[in-house]
């Protein structure tokens, strides 16, 4: 997945799009992942707000957040989200 030509609000948005299905899940593991991809979404879109480029580790680390996510069609719903192709 390519992020590097991603803005802050398509971070906003998958970080709005985890916490509102943190609201309605019941499974405290799922609820965990979901809280700490939102958090990273959160502070990537930070991060590219302050004037910073996309890093290869940020890249890594949001791709591994969004296949932390459990169901199919929110993480392909963010990935789509997410990518620059």
């Amino acid at each position: 997945m390519r992020l590097a030509m991603t803005t802050p609000k398509q971070f906003r948005l998958a970080m709005e799009m985890c916490a509102a299905t943190f609201n309605v899940e019941t499974a405290p593991d799922v609820k965990l992942r979901l809280a700490s991809a939102a958090l990273l979404f959160a502070q990537v879109a930070e991060h590219l707000e302050r004037g910073n480029s996309m890093t290869r580790a940020l890249t890594t680390r949001c791709s591994q957040a969004i296949s932390s996510i459990d169901d199919d069609c929110m993480r392909r719903k963010i990935a789509v989200l997410l990518s620059d192709e």
